[in-house]
Formats: C-alpha cells, structure tokens, sequence
C-alpha cells in the first residue's frame, strides 16, 4: 500500500507539470495567431507608414533615409536628404569601403547630381550635390547591371518611391489687434519663391456675409541677416542650408529679397462684418513659372466693428470745470475736435463746448450748469479712427451735481515752504465757512507723530506696512490727539470764494 501511494503521488505530480506545460503552449500558439499593429516608421528617416500623405508636412523632409534591398519604402525628401542603402550580402571588397569617386549603385529618376562612398562591404550613402527636384515624384532603384562582391547578378528593383513637395504656404501670421486697423498686414511664407505681381490677383477678404475686398501682394524687403531660418529660404537656398551648415550666414546677405513671403494688404478698408479671413486661391504660381498652388489656402483673421456708443459719464472737477466723457467700442476719429457739432448735438445749448479725442474716449468741455438736465444726440455716421461709422443713433440724458464738500491742503513737501514766506495755502470746496487750527507738535512726541500721519496719510497709493492704503481714502484726524501746543486758530469766510 505504501508503495502504491507513492506511485500515485508520483503520476499526480507529472501529470500537473504535463498540463502546465500544455496550458503554457496553448497560450503561447493562440499568441501567434494575433496581428500586432505594426510599429511606425523610425523617427527622422523620412519613411511613410502607407501612401504617401497628400499634405506635405515640412517636419518630415528627413535628413537621411534608409533603403533596404527587397523592400519599397513610400517617404518624402528634402532638398538635400542622404540616401543609406543597405544589402543583405557583401558587395564590394575591404579596399573600397571610404574611398571616394565609387560608381553609385542606385539609379534615381529624375536623376539628381551627388556622390556615393561605400561605408561597410554591405551598405553605402549617397549625398546630394544638387537639390532634388522640387514638386515631383522620385524613384530609386538599383541600376542594372549591378554585381555583389562575389560577382553575382542583383537584381535591378525599386528601393523607394519619395516625393518633395508641391509648392505650398508653409506658414502665415499677423497681429489680431491690427484687424481693425487700415493698414493690417498678413504675412504669407511659401516653400519656393513667388512673384508677387502675379499672384496678387488670387488674393482676397472675404467675410461670412458675402463682402469682398481686393488685396495687395509685395515680397519682404527689410531683412537681416542675423535673423535667417531655413524656411525663409527657396529650396535652393535650403538646400545650401541643409548640405553646408557652416555657410548659413552667406546664404541670405542684408538688403535680400525674401522672395519666398509676401505681405498681402487689403486695398480698401474691410468694412465691419463678421469672420473676416484671407483667401489665397490655388493656382498661386512660382517665380520660374514652373509650378502652381494646388488648393486654397485660408487665414482666419476675425470680426471688425464699427464704433458703437458704450457709455457717457459727466464729471465735475476743482479746477478743470465740467464736462462730458463718451465712450466708444472702437478709436473715434480725431476730426471730431473740429467738427464736434455736425455729429454731436447737446439741449439746452451749451456755450464754449471744445472737444477732445484720446482712443476711444471724447470729452466734450465747456460751460455746463448745474441740476440742468442736459440731451446728449449722437448722430449716426460719427466716424471712427480708422474710417468705420457708427451705425446707430443714440440719445442720452445727464446733469450735473454739486461736489461734495470737501477741504484741500497744500502739498507738506519741504520744498514748499524753503522760501521763508511762512504761508499755507488750502482750497475749500462747497463749504460756507472753515476753520483752520494749527499745532506746534511736542519735540518729544515727534517722531510718533510723524510716524503715524505718514501711515494713515500717505504721499501715495500702496502697501504701507503690510497693508493698502488709498491716497484718495481721506479721514477725519483727531486735532485734540496731536501732542502740541496750538498756535493758530481761525474761522474763514468760504461761501463766495
């Protein structure tokens, strides 16, 4: 019996670590049946996952990519990407490897000038002497007749399939907060040169209404040299800028025409209206005549407004006088100083009325009286800065009010007082009657004193130990507080003056 149940125990173990086994094999064979996605292409080697993508992004003109013999890769060029072939057999001898002048082993249709150097017995680089040829299609294949280090025939195949890229906008840019004005200016960077005269016409605004304003088109001028990019230059000149990195500063000398950016303008002012853009339509053409824009391209710029009435506010200050301020949604035109009363009209009439235009805001001064209730009329048509009308009539009423009462010092700085005529000058408004005391502060409670009128009453607005303090937040002081000996006490007559 104790043999038979170690028996047992011996077949129950084997047959657990059998069915493990197979349990793990299963698992393993329904693995390899999956489809795996497969991975993207290596980064910067220019290869394209499937078809060849009809948007041209400049990010993927690779630097250099690497064929393989037995696969056709689809991919993009730059002006001056290498080409790395590689083969799975040794094709030429150790003598060869860097040698310089070899007999290239690919053919590239349309053919482009360059050099070829082997860099192991299996794999070789060529470099580009010359820029691809732009906007085409370019296939590389081994050329025929080629032979492995052992003398054996390759066959001739297509390695690659690369396109460089059709001429295009490769950026544009302007200032949003110059929409509005006459002069807005956008600026359209494409990836070859482009003559400006010619393409003007194929320029316009458009807003979502219908309206439709003509453009015009010039190539930079203003350059430095020190502030050159790549993509400001045509695809000869990225060229150079890829294949000579130490050349770049030559490549575009001060007083250069960027031939490859225009500033386009409209012709007209663009009239208020919503969703305003800049439509380049296709068929924009080279400089050599040679290519053509293949689709629209469109630079949403935003809404423009007329100026429309916000708000009036009346204001009456000591010393200025009174007056009326009117804002606007938009910079009114400065001919409103001369011709205030053809586009503003105020009941009862006001004599002396003078006016004054800072961005959106006109005040309009002279001899208001007080508690009469005043009409304000802003006729339609009021120009704005820039050309635009306001719209809309608009009517107001407003009066002005008496100040409050109040009293003002003069200024406590020493330089007031350095001339030795002993005088304090104050302003009392909307008072009948004031009275002025004044003390000659203890010597032993001075630097307290002044410590705490410079806290509670301060030259400026700001942090005052830790807290802040308003200039304009005027308080009432204790006199009976102050340590000091009065010296002055008097009442003055302030109705009439």
């Amino acid at each position: 019996m104790a043999e038979l149940r170690l028996w047992t125990r011996r077949w129950s173990a084997e047959l657990l670590v059998v069915a493990y086994i197979f349990a793990i094999g299963g698992v393993a064979w329904l693995g390899s049946g999956a489809q795996e996605p497969p991975l993207p292409p290596p980064f910067g080697t220019g290869e394209a996952p499937d078809e060849i993508s009809p948007k041209y992004p400049v990010g993927k003109e690779a630097r250099s990519i690497i064929l393989n013999y037995g696969k056709t890769l689809n991919g993009h060029l730059g002006p001056a990407t290498e080409l790395e072939v590689r083969f799975p057999v040794e094709m030429v001898g150790t003598g060869q490897v860097g040698q310089a002048g070899t007999k290239s082993p690919l053919a590239i249709d349309p053919p482009v000038k360059g050099a070829f150097i082997w860099l192991s017995r299996r794999s070789g680089m060529f470099k580009p002497s010359a820029p691809y040829a732009f906007d085409a299609l370019h296939t590389v294949a081994l050329r025929d007749g080629l032979t492995d280090g052992a003398g054996n025939n390759i066959k001739s195949e297509t390695l690659a399939k690369l396109t460089t890229p059709p001429m295009m906008v490769d950026d544009d840019s302007f200032f949003s907060w110059e929409i509005s004005d006459e002069d807005i200016e956008v600026s359209l960077r494409f990836n070859t040169a482009v003559d400006a005269k010619a393409a003007e016409k194929l320029f316009e605004f458009r807003d979502s209404k219908g309206q439709v304003v003509s453009a015009r088109a010039a190539t930079w001028k203003e350059w430095d040299p020190s502030d050159v990019t790549r993509e400001d230059l045509d695809w000869a000149g990225r060229f150079g800028w890829d294949s000579h990195p130490d050349q770049r500063a030559s490549l575009m000398p001060a007083g250069s025409v960027v031939s490859v950016c225009l500033k386009v303008t409209p012709k007209t002012l663009l009239p208020a209206g919503t969703d305003w853009k800049l439509v380049a339509k296709k068929g924009i053409s080279s400089a050599d005549g040679k290519h053509k824009t293949g689709a629209d391209y469109v630079v949403e710029l935003g809404d423009i407004y007329a100026p429309e009435f916000r708000s009036l506010q009346e204001r009456n200050e000591v010393n200025v006088g009174r007056s009326l301020h009117l804002r606007f949604s938009r910079p009114v035109s400065p001919i409103l100083k001369d011709d205030l009363a053809h586009w503003i009209n105020i009941k009862p009439a006001v004599k002396g009325l003078r006016a004054e235009v800072e961005g959106k805001w006109l005040a309009i001064r002279g001899k208001f009286e007080l508690g009469v209730k005043y009409m304000v009329h802003i006729k339609a048509g009021l120009p704005g800065r820039h050309g635009r009308k306001m719209t809309q009539d608009h009517e107001e009423s407003t009066r002005f009010y008496p100040l409050p009462s109040r009293t003002y010092l003069s200024a406590r700085a020493h330089a007031q007082y350095s001339g030795g005529h002993r005088k304090l000058s104050f302003v009392s408004v909307n008072n009948s009657k004031t009275r002025l005391r004044v003390k000659l502060i203890d010597l032993n409670y001075l630097a307290g004193t002044q410590e705490a009128y410079t806290r509670e009453y301060p030259e400026r607005s700001g942090y005052i130990q830790g807290r802040w303090m308003s200039r304009a937040s005027g308080h009432p002081l204790s006199y009976d507080l102050v340590p000091g000996k009065p010296i002055f006490d008097r009442v003055y007559d302030t109705a009439t003056t």
